[in-house]
């Protein structure tokens, strides 16, 4: 169960140099197919953090065309992460823990700005919580519950919320208004190989969100195979209902998602079927150095629902580079 002391610090295994705590919240701009990430990794035995802040509109091939890029990554570990400002200008304070937060940011130059809050629907998932995952009971252990190997064994959760601010960019200025997702996590984490996931989630107002994650692969002709469900949730009115089960198809245009279909069925025995139409992707590369993201902004319906929201599709360099070699041999 998560509680407003998992907003803080865990307290690191002293031995574990390459322990991390992480912040990440992403929102976009509808009627400008916008999408904005950011990302903090904390290393408090290091005394270290990393930060990205990326800005990409419509679709976007490489990583020359994101409208921005912000990554540091020797910045001061900050002594808290209930309310910090790092020097690259992105600051973090939790409102009501463990369910809100005021996320801000402005660029050193002052070309890019946004302020705006977070404010859960319905709280925090805890994949780990029995009560809230019905898939824990036939997970071996917490690296499996987990989703992502030990990265996530320790802690890690994700929350659907409604973010609601301003963007600034370049003199412009935007109306933040969305449903997003974001996630906190802490352990040991090595800079290298961590398995591919696809995590994302699919909201339609703030009545109804879902949120899934699922490990992936890649077949020979680079179409992602959806392996099942690891978890996922959903807001239901306010209320969080756990999935047990999720169908996934994606068609892409090179390493990018621009169709998919999704199904899943929540713990109630409810089906739930929707389709996202790619409006803009980008490919997210200073997240972390040991994996690279390929993210989708997709445009839901669901019936006479109409939603928007990312989903991610990562992977690990090595898994790419092994790739990458068995095509040259």
């Amino acid at each position: 169960m998560i509680t407003a002391a998992d907003m803080d610090y865990h307290k690191p295994d002293p031995d574990a140099f390459n322990w991390v705590e992480t912040n990440a919240f992403q929102f976009w701009i509808p009627e400008e197919n916008i999408s904005c990430y950011t990302y903090v990794l904390t290393r408090p035995n290091a005394g270290v953090c990393h930060s990205s802040v990326y800005l990409h509109k419509g679709f976007c091939e490489s990583a020359a065309d994101a409208l921005w890029g912000d990554a540091r990554m020797h910045l001061p570990c900050p002594e808290t992460l209930l309310d910090y400002d790092l020097p690259n200008g992105l600051g973090t304070t939790v409102i009501d823990g463990p369910n809100d937060y005021h996320v801000r940011y402005n660029s050193n130059d002052g070309a890019c700005k946004f302020d705006f809050t977070f404010n859960a629907l319905a709280g925090p998932y805890d994949p780990h919580d029995i009560d809230q995952n019905p898939l824990r009971k036939q997970a071996q252990d917490s690296t499996e519950a987990g989703g992502w190997g030990e990265a996530w064994s320790n802690g890690h959760f994700d929350m659907l919320g409604a973010c609601k601010g301003t963007l600034t960019f370049d003199g412009k200025s935007y109306e933040i208004d969305c449903i997003e997702a974001m996630d906190h996590s802490w352990g040991p984490r090595p800079e290298w190989e961590m398995g591919s996931i696809s995590w994302g989630n699919m909201s339609f107002g703030p009545d109804l969100a879902f949120h899934v994650l699922c490990p992936i692969e890649l077949d020979d002709a680079g179409n992602t195979i959806h392996q099942p469900l690891t978890f996922g949730h959903m807001c239901d009115n306010g209320k969080i209902v756990g999935l047990v089960s999720a169908e996934f198809r994606t068609e892409k245009r090179g390493p990018f998602g621009i169709r998919q279909h999704i199904t899943v069925v929540d713990e109630l025995g409810r089906s739930w079927s929707m389709v996202g139409e790619a409006v803009g992707h980008a490919p997210w590369h200073t997240s972390y150095p040991s994996f690279l993201i390929f993210s989708s902004l997709y445009r839901w319906t669901m019936g006479d629902r109409v939603g928007q929201s990312h989903v991610m599709e990562v992977y690990g360099t090595g898994t790419l580079g092994r790739r990458a070699r068995a095509k040259l041999l």
